[in-house]
């Protein structure tokens, strides 16, 4: 059984650290597999570094730290649109040893609310085509396929996507 959690908000650029130093350990075990080493590092120094956090949460965007215990073991990210009523969640992402032990609906379960807070009728994702357990994970928790993006991002290297949608009128 999880253990309860605590959701907190990333103000500070200590949190941003905190972050960033979790990207780093959960990226460097999951993707070199699936976009290889280089690719994952030159994301991580471009997106996930804590001067990169600390920038998209001046920009709008809220992240998250997931205690269990007292220790981070993970972090999301959130962007709400309120024009289009939607919150696109960027980032979710929980250390392998927590993985398959309920966390990830939890944090499903709190974004969701989040969303509906904050007006949105759906949540959106993009997530790589090849991350089979992360569009398994998605899928069991109601998400639907919704389009294919492919976007250049930098130095030869793309992001080769779906994009998934919840739509929390009907969930």
């Amino acid at each position: 059984m999880a253990t309860a959690l605590q959701f907190l908000p990333v103000t500070t650029e200590l949190h941003s650290e905190q972050v960033a130093e979790l990207a780093r350990i959960i990226w460097e075990e999951h993707y070199p597999p699936i976009t290889g080493m280089a690719q994952t590092r030159y994301m991580l120094a471009n997106y996930q570094s804590s001067a990169a956090i600390f920038q998209q949460i001046q920009d709008g965007v809220v992240y998250y730290l997931l205690y269990a215990a007292d220790q981070a073991i993970g972090y999301f990210a959130l962007l709400n649109d309120p024009q289009l009523q939607q919150v696109k969640l960027s980032k979710l992402y929980l250390l392998k040893a927590y993985r398959g032990q309920n966390y990830g609906q939890e944090m499903l379960q709190f974004i969701t609310l989040w969303s509906r807070t904050m007006g949105a009728e759906s949540i959106w994702l993009t997530v790589n085509r090849q991350n089979v357990s992360a569009i398994e994970f998605y899928t069991k928790n109601g998400f639907l396929m919704v389009g294919e993006l492919l976007q250049a991002i930098g130095e030869g290297f793309v992001m080769d996507d779906y994009k998934m949608q919840l739509n929390l009128i009907l969930a």
